[in-house]
């Protein structure tokens, strides 16, 4: 069976991977807004859960969990390329060594808490905004949107600074961090949301998709339904409308079908889908 992905969902999957990874690497520089001191990854991090809410609410809970995972493993594989480089020696008339590990040599405790907080979060959100799209029966986005963004991102913080900081950070400035964490990444949602209801409104638009999970597994594991062809459908995977031929009759074909003897003008309209072909008459033929 022909399969083509859904353009939308193909350009969202891209754009969650690139800014996980992006994040990960501004995680490097701290920055300051006024009185707020936080990493330059905050500029792209909670980009991740915006697309997160789109992904969930047109396309369910599922394929928010596909694209979940493969950001994880996207992650996971820039860490370890990352490490590799910095295991390589270097030529020794280069003279950015230092910088290039400090970039990239993230500490392998930050960067399993940094992984962890990702899973925890991301799949919480994608949850919430499941479960309460179905109990609401698709009203309210702005509130679910808004409501699944704070748990995602709170749970990311609660789980991220006590695993890569833990003591070595006293608690009230880890509690600190993690309240400003959250309500920064929460505040960014508020203000990005009149774009992200117009995005969400035009993909359901042109992708002809609004999922509602009912009777689902929500074990983030389990992946392998994805190959189901019950999940071919359009928006993820489109059919490819059946193609129709024409093919002459060979005499011997058109005189056992009852023509009388001579040539047969008649032909044989197919299409993929297995019905049966049938008989057309063209002017001047002999079949009956």
């Amino acid at each position: 069976m022909q399969k083509t992905v859904s353009l939308p969902f193909m350009l969202l999957g891209i754009l969650f991977n690139v800014c996980l990874v992006a994040s990960n690497l501004l995680e490097t520089k701290v920055i300051q807004l006024g009185p707020i001191t936080a990493t330059a990854g905050l500029i792209v991090f909670p980009i991740s859960y915006i697309i997160n809410d789109c992904i969930a609410e047109v396309w369910g809970f599922k394929k928010a969990r596909l694209i979940i995972w493969s950001g994880f493993a996207m992650n996971f594989l820039t860490i370890g390329f990352a490490r590799l480089a910095i295991t390589l020696p270097a030529a020794p008339f280069w003279e950015g060594e230092e910088s290039f590990n400090f970039i990239f040599g993230l500490a392998p405790r930050i960067a399993i808490a940094s992984l962890l907080a990702f899973l925890l979060g991301s799949f919480l959100n994608a949850y919430i905004m499941s479960k309460m799209k179905v109990a609401t029966q698709g009203k309210y986005f702005s509130l679910r949107a808004i409501l699944s963004t704070i748990a995602g991102e709170s749970a990311d913080s609660l789980l991220f600074f006590p695993l890569a900081f833990g003591g070595l950070i006293p608690v009230q400035a880890l509690l600190v961090m993690i309240a400003t964490q959250a309500l920064l990444k929460s505040l960014y949602e508020v203000i990005i949301l009149p774009v992200t209801i117009r995005v969400v409104k035009y993909i359901k638009k042109i992708d002809q998709t609004d999922v509602y999970d009912k009777d689902i597994s929500y074990n983030i594991i389990k992946i392998k339904d994805l190959q189901n062809r019950s999940l071919y459908g359009y928006p993820f995977f489109k059919k490819r409308k059946p193609v129709a031929t024409s093919i002459s009759i060979p005499t011997r074909i058109a005189r056992s079908s009852g023509a009388i003897p001579g040539l047969c003008k008649g032909h044989i309209s197919s299409a993929s889908g297995g019905r049966p072909p049938k008989v057309q008459k063209t002017p001047g033929n002999s079949c009956k």
